[in-house]
């Protein structure tokens, strides 16, 4: 009895250091991505894709999800440039359209869509950017009503919400009814404020007040990144001050309490560069 009494706390210990090192991992490939989408490696794109897949397959049923999805969209926006296409047509050539298996290769599948959207380019063909746009939206729209993989259908929706910013509310609604428990709800509550608020309505001192009241609420949660939720939001808020109301000093006050917080918040120097510009 005293020997199983020795071992359950080093079973604990056991689960606890595997929990840690895996998220200590997803955190180092996340900073690496972004990283990546920060400085612009262009010649590092490829490894960029690989790791979004991997993290796609691995970790979309966990609090990783709103972050991959959101490194998506950053490859989005992302300038049209030669390795982007090149990488796009090496996808074209293993998925070409139409695609009509939704149950294989979903994770390569959904970054092939955003691809679709990244090497888009409307000055210079706006036929062809309005197909793309038609045929990334299809794949995503099929992966939600077509596969039964429940974790992928989490990711196509929520990329939905960015993409498509006119029906965004109907596809949170979707996530809400059909993943009530995701561990990502906190994160994905950010992006649904700043979308509503920030993209249809407008209202960016509603933004700030409501976010203030998501950072209270949240305030001690981890994030995948490393930094603490009410960084993050603190971060939404002084971004919001500087760029969108104009406000400088209200800016550089949250700017001070994130450095003081957390000197080594991954955005930290992108935020301030941003605040000094406004």
């Amino acid at each position: 009895m005293k020997t199983k009494l020795l071992l359950f706390p080093l079973i604990i210990l056991y689960f606890f250091t595997i929990s840690y090192h895996a998220h200590a991992s997803s955190e180092i490939i996340l900073t690496k991505i972004e990283k990546i989408l920060e400085n612009n490696s262009i010649n590092e794109y490829k490894t960029l894709i690989d790791l979004t897949i991997d993290l796609i397959n691995k970790k979309s049923d966990s609090e990783e999800m709103r972050y991959i999805v959101n490194i998506l969209i950053k490859l989005i926006g992302k300038d049209k440039n030669k390795i982007t296409n090149k990488i796009f047509l090496d996808f074209k050539n293993k998925y070409p359209l139409p695609i009509n298996d939704f149950e294989t290769d979903l994770a390569e599948k959904i970054v092939y869509s955003c691809l679709l959207l990244a090497t888009s380019s409307p000055n210079d063909d706006p036929t062809g950017s309005v197909e793309q746009e038609a045929d990334a939206k299809k794949i995503l729209l099929n992966v939600i009503e077509k596969s039964t993989q429940k974790k992928y259908v989490a990711v196509a929706l929520l990329l939905m919400t960015e993409i498509d910013v006119a029906n965004s509310n109907k596809y949170f609604n979707l996530l809400r009814k059909n993943y009530p428990d995701h561990k990502s709800w906190p994160f994905i509550e950010l992006d649904q404020l700043e979308i509503k608020l920030c993209y249809i309505e407008r209202n960016f001192q509603k933004y700030i007040t409501e976010v203030s009241e998501l950072a209270k609420k949240y305030k001690d949660i981890p994030t995948p990144l490393g930094h603490k939720y009410l960084i993050e939001c603190y971060s939404d808020i002084a971004f919001t001050y500087a760029v969108s109301l104009k406000d400088t000093q209200k800016a550089k006050e949250y700017l001070a309490i994130i450095e003081k917080n957390d000197p080594n918040y991954i955005f930290l120097d992108w935020l301030k560069k941003i605040v000094q510009e406004k």
